[in-house]
């Protein structure tokens, strides 16, 4: 192989690695968006147990006030 091939399989390799590198870079900004969207799903399933519990929580006062009072 004389230098000039050598020189563009050196360039072919490059334009390679550029591409390669790109798309890793694509892919890592996909699964920090995801990993934002998996945070913030897991927030909104924590405040609806919060709700959740707190809804139970003012029925159950709400039906010992109410039977305390129908005595």
């Amino acid at each position: 192989m004389d230098h000039q091939e050598q020189a563009v399989e050196n360039a072919l390799l490059r334009k390679d690695v550029e591409i390669l590198s790109e798309k890793v870079d694509q892919l890592s900004a996909d699964v920090k968006a995801l990993v934002t969207a998996w945070q913030t799903a897991n927030n909104i399933v924590v405040a609806v147990k919060y709700i959740a519990g707190a809804v139970a929580a003012i029925g159950v006062i709400w039906g010992a006030i109410k039977l305390y009072l129908s005595k």
